[in-house]
């Protein structure tokens, strides 16, 4: 189990929480194991969706693995597929950071990744350059909210 345990109950950043789970898998990545983070929500939990997909993004560096459940302990089902599974990250610039305290970014070629790891209280993040977000909307800036996570897609203007 892996941030999100069920539809809204997700793990924040606590002593205990969301950055130890996160460093455990960049110690991995570091090591060379393989690493299977595995949230578990509904397909209509999107929240909990893009809270463990953009922070699955901010550690991976090609040896971590991610695979949604519905149903914990249930596993005789593959995972759901999403669109979002296709989409061109491009390579990382740099490993994640803090942006401020439960706050993470990280950037791609393709892409920006966030993630608001706080309990509570948002977050406005304003981009360099206009994206995509999630639904395909033009935006320059996001609101995180507590325990969420965006991919943004870089608009290729060619």
């Amino acid at each position: 189990w892996w941030l999100v345990f069920s539809n809204g109950n997700y793990l924040s950043d606590y002593a205990e929480g969301y950055t130890p789970q996160i460093t455990e898998v960049v110690t991995n990545e570091a090591d060379g194991k393989i690493t299977l983070v595995q949230p578990h929500s509904s397909t209509s939990d999107n929240q909990g969706f893009y809270y463990a997909f953009a922070s699955y993004w901010l550690v991976n560096n090609g040896n971590t693995y991610f695979s949604e459940q519905e149903v914990t302990d249930a596993y005789k089902d593959p995972s759901p597929w999403r669109e979002e599974y296709t989409w061109n990250f491009g390579k990382a610039d740099s490993n994640y950071f803090q942006v401020e305290s439960g706050v993470f970014r990280r950037n791609f070629s393709h892409t920006v990744v966030l993630v608001n790891a706080n309990e509570t209280g948002s977050l406005e993040v304003n981009l360099d350059a206009p994206h995509l977000n999630e639904k395909g909307e033009k935006v320059s800036s996001i609101i995180l909210e507590a325990l969420s996570g965006s991919v943004l897609r870089k608009i290729n203007d060619e």
